[in-house]
């Protein structure tokens, strides 16, 4: 978390990181260059500093006032014993690769990872309809993408559920799943409406913009929330920049919907599938 930190602030050398890094690349123990030569030329160079620095010091020391070469030849040892230092730890790594020298392994296809989306329906339905059937009844509103399979999970189970789904064109609802967006429908539901409300998938970015109305009027209108959403880091690896940097969509971590919820009057809770790919946030209306 310190090194994101420290290179999302504006005046870190992104340019200069980039440069050091393929050159460290091209030197590494699977580089192209040959690791051998790298090391002979890291002990030659350390040697002729470390006789820089001796001659360096024997000179300051005859010579009257010779404070400057007495600085230099503590630069020149402070040099050599860096450069040692960096041939020590290039040859540990190498041992630790195990791999011949100047063998380029295979490089990884830019992009994002080829892993697949965690299934958040089999995660975590039981849940979800475990927690219907604890609210008392009521209706059950299931709002994001994908929100079919939901609402069809949780009417089987016999809850009163139906669902808004932004993805779908307009007039395109079907059956039980509206088109629309959750903070125009929470706008028209009454107070007190739904016993559940479920929020899926990523939200759209125009709802994530207006995230404290959404939090304010899921508080007015349920009495319980339930989020399952894929944690946001596994959506990087997936998404890939710059997808990931234009998408109209994103899910949001979990604490902004523990810290948006209590703000909105619910108690609530928040846990991790086994992997930490996914999380479900539990809230239930304080009081009631």
């Amino acid at each position: 978390m310190e090194a994101a930190r420290r290179r999302a602030s504006p005046d870190f050398p992104l340019g200069r990181d980039a440069e050091l890094s393929a050159e460290l690349d091209r030197l590494g123990p699977s580089g192209g260059a040959d690791l051998g030569v790298v090391l002979e030329g890291l002990d030659r160079l350390a040697a002729a500093a470390g006789e820089a620095g001796a001659a360096g010091a024997a000179g300051a020391v005859r010579a009257a006032g010779g404070a400057g070469a007495a600085v230099g030849a503590e630069v020149a040892g402070l040099t050599a014993a860096a450069v040692r230092a960096l041939s020590m730890r290039l040859r540990h790594l190498e041992r630790r690769a195990g791999e011949p020298r100047g063998v380029r392994p295979p490089e990884a296809a830019p992009g994002p990872s080829r892993g697949e989306a965690p299934d958040i329906l089999s995660l975590w339905g039981d849940d979800v309809a475990a927690a219907a059937r604890r609210g008392g009844g009521g209706r059950v509103l299931v709002a994001g993408a994908g929100a079919e399979p939901w609402v069809q999970m949780l009417d089987a189970a016999g809850l009163e559920a139906y669902g808004v789904d932004p993805t779908l064109p307009a007039y395109g609802d079907r059956e039980l799943v509206r088109a629309g967006r959750l903070v125009d429908h929470l706008r028209s539901v009454g107070e007190s409406a739904l016993g559940l409300a479920v929020l899926v998938g990523p939200l759209p970015m125009d709802e994530i913009l207006v995230l404290p109305e959404v939090a304010a009027l899921l508080g007015r209108a349920a009495a319980s929330v339930a989020v399952v959403s894929e944690a946001p880091w596994s959506w990087r690896l997936r998404v890939g920049i710059p997808a990931e940097d234009v998408s109209p969509s994103r899910p949001l971590a979990a604490e902004t919907w523990l810290a948006e919820l209590s703000a909105a009057g619910f108690e609530s809770t928040a846990s991790y599938a086994p992997r930490g790919d996914s999380y479900r946030v539990a809230a239930r209306r304080a009081g009631s």
